[in-house]
């Protein structure tokens, strides 16, 4: 097969292919003999027509056949040969073939764009290292708590820190039960997160179990609407509760987790509230870094690489939203996402000549060691995990996706120069008042 590339532009590219008759003889031979086996004439059992029968009476018109169901074979073939990155279906322009001649085809397909990495280090960037307050850990504590607390019915009267569960009937403006919107067994809280007494629920205060109050709720407007009537509800005491809270304490860890001491415990969460905010913290800088990037390395993309990455997202917000049944505006997702779509695609064009160019690649050692650790945070065993992952290509190439990508930003952030700056909640809470 001969392969002619000729450029028509930044990332157009015609092929030209020639194919000798003699290289396509052989899938020839295997058309004649399938068709053989179909094929009726009169006076020969089915599949037994000579074959010099067959070429005689259909010859052209399956070397035709078998001419069409090759192309895209090869098409794909040829364009492999010659290393091209395509990013577009191959378009076929030109398909000259008589029977028993050679096969020459012509077709068009857009590459990857070609660029240089003209600056990928020197900038300058702030890390926030998150630092997690005592009251932030007291509060998960608290939540441990109540997650933890045993409740105990009471034989009195509602108070302030108690729960009650009731039967709510709403009542119209006379006064008269509405039929149809009534709930049951509602648990009640008597004070809200703050600890404060919920005003809609004071007139329970003082009800013993089988008592019925009545209570008003002010429904939520929407914003800019007019203010809502309130609801009034008949409230039925059906169960008065206490919830008792275990002692902050060892033996409280113990009953958590595998810890022996509340301080123990105490610094796993700490850890665990580092951990978790510094992620996404991170994860901003990683954005930062990448955008920095891309802005310091222009380059064009072809119009089909993006169409066809709005293609995917398309159809995986279609398969979303097909079972709710609501219409999709697809012009209107495409122009939205058009802009993420080709900040996405250069990124992964620079990761990969980054792990190209820069031997970042990981090796199958450093997937396994990679194994190994996420194996370890879970408790597994690494060996067992490993051979899952190796076995399951799917799997393995999502490691590999992943791994490459930390690589790759690892090796970024190792040639910029970024200070670290403690940061708090409270100034979180400061930026968001500022912003609003």
């Amino acid at each position: 097969m001969d392969v002619k590339v000729t450029e028509q532009d930044k990332w157009t590219r015609t092929v030209e292919v020639q194919v000798p008759y003699d290289e396509l003889v052989p899938e020839i031979e295997k058309g004649y003999r399938k068709y053989q086996k179909k094929v009726k004439v009169q006076g020969f059992r089915p599949g037994k027509v000579p074959l010099p029968m067959i070429k005689r009476m259909y010859g052209p018109r399956i070397e035709v056949e078998v001419i069409e169901d090759l192309i895209p074979r090869i098409v794909t073939e040829a364009w492999k040969q010659e290393n091209l990155k395509i990013v577009s279906l191959p378009r076929v322009e030109n398909l000259d073939f008589q029977p028993g001649s050679d096969l020459r085809v012509t077709f068009t397909v857009d590459v990857e764009p070609e660029f240089e990495l003209k600056k990928i280090d020197g900038f300058k960037f702030n890390r926030q290292v998150y630092q997690v307050s005592d009251e932030e850990v007291e509060r998960v504590l608290e939540r441990l708590r109540d997650q933890h607390a045993v409740w105990e019915n009471v034989d009195g009267e509602v108070e302030e820190d108690h729960y009650v569960l009731v039967d709510l009937q709403e009542l119209d403006q006379s006064g008269v039960p509405v039929v149809g919107r009534k709930a049951e067994n509602q648990l009640l809280a008597m004070k809200n997160e703050e600890g404060q007494l919920n005003a809609f629920l004071q007139p329970l205060l003082g009800a013993r179990v089988g008592d019925k109050r009545i209570i008003e709720v002010l429904p939520q407007a929407e914003s800019g609407d007019e203010p809502l009537e309130p609801v009034k509800y008949e409230t039925t005491i059906k169960e008065i509760k206490r919830k008792i809270l275990p002692e902050l304490d060892d033996e409280f860890a113990k009953d958590v987790g595998e810890y022996e001491s509340l301080d123990e415990l105490r610094q796993q969460v700490r850890k665990d509230l580092q951990n978790n905010v510094q992620k996404d913290l991170d994860h901003d800088l990683d954005h930062q870094i990448i955008d920095e990037i891309i802005k310091s390395n222009p380059f064009d993309i072809p119009n089909s690489m993006v169409d066809t990455y709005l293609d995917e997202w398309v159809n995986r917000i279609k398969s979303q939203t097909e079972s709710e049944g609501e219409p999709l505006d697809e012009e209107k997702i495409r122009e939205e996402y058009r802009p993420i779509a080709i900040w996405n695609i250069k990124w992964r064009l620079i990761r990969d000549k980054l792990l190209e160019q820069y031997e970042l690649a990981p090796t199958m050692e450093e997937l396994e060691a990679e194994v190994a650790r996420i194996a370890e945070s879970k408790g597994e065993d690494p060996k067992r995990l490993w051979n899952r992952v190796k076995n399951n290509p799917d799997t393995l190439e999502q490691l590999r996706y992943d791994l490459s990508e930390k690589k790759v930003l690892d090796f970024l952030k190792s040639r910029q120069k970024i200070k670290e700056t403690k940061v708090s909640r409270k100034d979180f809470e400061k930026k968001s008042i500022i912003t609003q």
